[in-house]
C-alpha cells in the first residue's frame, strides 16, 4: 500500500462522516465507498471499508467503537515487513481493552482468508505478510558473457562467474583466504571498482599487509578499503564491481548465514561478491554448513598444510571447457610472505 492510502482513509472517513450527518445509510455509503475504492485500485478490502463505516456511525452515536479491521490492514500492510507477532498488533495500535484485542484477531483471521497474510511457523501468534509481487525475467534480452575475472592459482582457466553470481572462499587459519582476497585486488583494480569489506584489520595493518606485495607499488593500489562485520546486504549494491567480503564472523546461529548469503545475492545485478568463511580443517564448507553451498556459484575450500597449503573447487556451476569438470579438483600451493600464492604442481 502507498503512502497515498492513509490521504484516502482520511479523504473517505470524511465523506462518509459528511454522508452520514445528512441523513444517508450505512448501506448506501458503504456502497458508494466501495465504488470510490474502486476507481482508486481497490486500496482496501470491502470488508475494511464495511468496518470503516460502520465504525464511524457508531462513533457518531456515542458508541466509540473503533475500525479495527480497518486499521490492522493499515499496520500489516504499511508498517510491517516480513513477520510480526500478535503482540506487535496489540502495541502497535495501543489496544488495551479485551474487546479490542478480540476484534484484532479476527481482523488478522480475515486478512489470512484474503490472502494478505499468512500463518508463519508453528508459534502460535506468529504471522508473516505475503510479498506478491513478481518480476518477470527478461532472458531474452539477458547479456551471455560472463563476468571476466582474474583469479589466483589458474581458477579463471577452470571456471567462469556470471554478473550477481556469489563466490565463498572457505578456509582454516593461515590458509591464505585474506592473501588470495587481495590478489583478486591486485588483479582486478584496473579493470573493475572493488570494494572491500575488512572485518579484521585496522588501518596500520591493511597498510603493513598491502606493503609485502613487493611488485605493487603502495600509491598504486586502486580499490576501497571498508572497515565492516556486520549487515553486508545493506552495503551491496546493483553496480558493475567486485564486493569482496574478508571475512564473514560467524559464533552463533550457524544456520543464518546461507540467509545472509542468499540476501547479499538479491542485491547483487551487475556485480560480483567473495564471502570468506572460516571453517574446520578437513571440511569441505564453511561455518554454516552445507546451507552455505546454496547460493554460491563457486566454493572453494583452503587448508593450510605443514608440507603445502591446498585449495579444493568445492562447487563451479559455470565450466570454462564444458568437457572438463573443475568440481573436485585441488591443487596445491605455498603461501609466501602473506601475499604470494605461488603453484605446486597442476589442477588434479
Amino acid at each position: 500500500m502507498t503512502e497515498s492510502s492513509a490521504d484516502k482513509f482520511e479523504a473517505y472517513s470524511s465523506l462518509i462522516e459528511y454522508l452520514l450527518r445528512g441523513g444517508a445509510t450505512v448501506d448506501f455509503i458503504g456502497n458508494h465507498i466501495k465504488a470510490l475504492n474502486n476507481l482508486d485500485g481497490r486500496i482496501y478490502s470491502d470488508t475494511a471499508i464495511e468496518d470503516m463505516v460502520q465504525g464511524d456511525y457508531e462513533a457518531l452515536l456515542g458508541k466509540k467503537s473503533r475500525p479495527i479491521q480497518h486499521e490492522m490492514e493499515v499496520f500489516v500492510t504499511t508498517e510491517t515487513s516480513g513477520s510480526f507477532t500478535l503482540r506487535d498488533c496489540y502495541d502497535a495500535l495501543h489496544l488495551k481493552n479485551k474487546d479490542e484485542q478480540v476484534s484484532c484477531r479476527v481482523a488478522l483471521s480475515r486478512l489470512v482468508k484474503q490472502g494478505i497474510i499468512e500463518r508463519s511457523g508453528k508459534k502460535t501468534g506468529l504471522y508473516r505478510k505475503l510479498d506478491r509481487k513478481v518480476e518477470i525475467m527478461d532472458w531474452q534480452h539477458a547479456p551471455t558473457d560472463d563476468f571476466e575475472i582474474a583469479l589466483p592459482l589458474g581458477i579463471s582457466r577452470l571456471c567462469k562467474l556470471y554478473p550477481a553470481n556469489i563466490a565463498v572462499v572457505a578456509g582454516t587459519s593461515n590458509a591464505g583466504k585474506t592473501a588470495f582476497l587481495l590478489n583478486i585486488v591486485k588483479l582486478n583494480m584496473a579493470r573493475y571498482k572493488i570494494y572491500y569489506f575488512n572485518s579484521e584489520m585496522g588501518e596500520t595493518e591493511l597498510r603493513l599487509r598491502l606493503s609485502l606485495f613487493d611488485d605493487v607499488p603502495m600509491d598504486s593500489w586502486k580499490f576501497f578499503p571498508i572497515e565492516r562485520a556486520t549487515d553486508f546486504p545493506d552495503v551491496i549494491t546493483q553496480e558493475k564491481a567486485i564486493f569482496i567480503i574478508d571475512f564473514f564472523e560467524v559464533w552463533k546461529d550457524f544456520y543464518e548465514v546461507s540467509g545472509v548469503l542468499s540476501a547479499i545475492q538479491q542485491k547483487l545485478k551487475h556485480g560480483v561478491c567473495f564471502i570468506a568463511l572460516q571453517k574446520k580443517s578437513g571440511s569441505d564448507v564453511g561455518r554454516g554448513g552445507e546451507g552455505t553451498l546454496e547460493k554460491a556459484r563457486l566454493y572453494l575450500s583452503m587448508d593450510h598444510d605443514p608440507e603445502s597449503n591446498i585449495i579444493k573447487i568445492v562447487k563451479a556451476k559455470a565450466w570454462r571447457n564444458h568437457d572438463r569438470n573443475p568440481n573436485g579438483m585441488s591443487r596445491r600451493y605455498s603461501l609466501v610472505k602473506g601475499s604470494k600464492l605461488i603453484a605446486k604442481g597442476e589442477w588434479n
